[in-house]
């Protein structure tokens, strides 16, 4: 009990420095709005999943470690979507393992008596509903924001390398490898457990 109170409150300082980090900006350069509106996106995301889902302290530690990814890539924090070209196609691989197995641990919570291969079909789906909707607030983000996380495509040494819609799609090719490779490994972890008995 003791322990699991004390991840709890290591989860909510990281949660709450994402906060911190925002109004910081904020104070500094009121003038761009990026670092900190794309810092109180993720907070509240981060808020909403753990408010709505209950994740435990191990998934709510793997949601942390995808928001502070997302933040570590963009320009005013360390800089890696720029450092690293394909730093973003490895983050949705990530973040579709890590989103699935959460997807999956939850449709185990609810004990619906179907079979697993059920579950990993509604894992997958969810992870990838998932991965969809992110991408509809990068696109929404731009118009209202008139920001260029998806409209204007992906620029490297200021040439376009990677049309937007491009960009979207393996985005999301991208998670589905993550789900895949999860689901691959999953299926190989019972198979060995099984043939031990």
């Amino acid at each position: 009990m003791i322990k699991e109170q004390t991840g709890k409150k290591i989860v909510d300082f990281f949660l709450y420095l994402i906060l911190v980090a925002a109004f910081i900006y904020l104070i500094l350069d009121s003038q761009n709005l990026y670092p900190p509106s794309t810092l109180l996106l993720v907070f509240l995301l981060v808020v909403i999943v753990k408010k709505f889902f209950k994740p435990s302290n191990f998934y709510m530690s793997l949601i942390l470690l995808m928001a502070y990814l997302e933040i570590f890539g963009e320009r005013y924090a360390l800089g890696f979507y720029h450092i690293f070209f394909y730093y973003d196609k490895f983050l949705h691989i990530i973040f579709g393992v890590i989103i699935f197995l959460f997807a999956f641990d939850l449709i185990g919570r609810e004990k619906t008596g179907v079979s697993k291969i059920s579950n990993y079909s509604l894992g997958l789906f969810t992870t990838m509903g998932v991965g969809a909707i992110w991408e509809i607030i990068e696109y929404s983000y731009d118009h209202l924001m008139n920001f260029n996380m998806k409209l204007q495509g992906v620029f490297s040494s200021g040439t376009l390398v990677m049309a937007g819609l491009d960009d979207t799609m393996w985005d999301l090719i991208c998670m589905l490898i993550g789900i895949l490779f999860t689901i691959f490994l999953l299926y190989l972890s019972k198979y060995f457990r099984k043939n031990k008995k």
